[in-house]
C-alpha cells in the first residue's frame, strides 16, 4: 500500500463510509483494524460535535451584533 491508500483507507474507515474496494488482508491487520476502528470512530464523532458547537456559536455570536 502507499500514502495515498493508506490515507484513503483510514479515513473511510473512520468516517464509516467503507467503499470496500481496499481491505486488510490479513488476520493480524484486520484485528488491528478493527480496534482503530473502535477508537477513531468516536473520536471522529467527537471532533464532529465540537465542530458544529464551534460553528454554531460562532454564528449566534455573529447575529448578536
Amino acid at each position: 500500500w502507499n500514502f495515498y491508500n493508506s490515507f484513503f483507507f483510514v479515513i473511510t474507515v473512520v468516517s464509516t463510509i467503507g467503499y470496500g474496494n481496499l481491505a486488510p488482508s490479513c488476520t493480524l491487520s484486520r484485528i488491528l483494524m478493527i480496534l482503530y476502528a473502535l477508537i477513531g470512530i468516536p473520536i471522529n464523532g467527537i471532533l464532529l460535535a465540537s465542530l458544529g458547537e464551534f460553528f454554531s456559536m460562532t454564528l449566534l455570536r455573529a447575529r448578536h451584533r
